[in-house]
């Protein structure tokens, strides 16, 4: 885990995308990694987090409203009641996450893998299969 980065989101969201605008421009393959971190309560609002490695990390109750989560490996991680609106989830794999109480309205989540998920009520399970078109086991 870059625990650099995971302080730099923790205190501002305009700073780590910054850094993440830097990093992406001078490695075009470079993806953030914050597996393993705990960002839980943290507001992570409008948070540039596409293809970032946020794995087995704590995201209970965090504000992720509007944030990029494209293609994010997301697998095993703990979004136990965080605040997903508005939020881009294409391709996203949220396996074996744990998503009790997590609010996706308005999120994209095309393609997303929500396999062994644990917590989805039935009406979350029947918007996103309906409205989103997004992959269940």
């Amino acid at each position: 885990m870059d625990t650099k980065l995971a302080r730099m989101l923790q205190r501002s969201v305009k700073e780590y995308n910054t850094e993440v605008a830097k990093r992406r421009a001078a490695d075009p393959n470079w993806r953030p990694v914050l597996a393993g971190a705990d960002l839980s309560g943290v507001d992570l609002g409008g948070s540039d987090l596409k293809e970032a490695d946020l794995a087995e990390a704590n995201l209970e109750g965090a504000s992720l409203v509007w944030a990029d989560l494209d293609r994010a490996h997301l697998t095993g991680t703990n979004l136990a009641r965080a605040d997903l609106e508005g939020a881009r989830l294409t391709g996203a794999d949220l396996s074996e996450a744990q998503v009790y109480g997590a609010q996706f309205d308005g999120a994209i989540l095309t393609r997303a893998n929500f396999t062994g998920a644990k917590g989805l009520d039935e009406a979350t399970k029947k918007i996103v299969i309906e409205l989103l078109k997004s992959t269940w086991t």
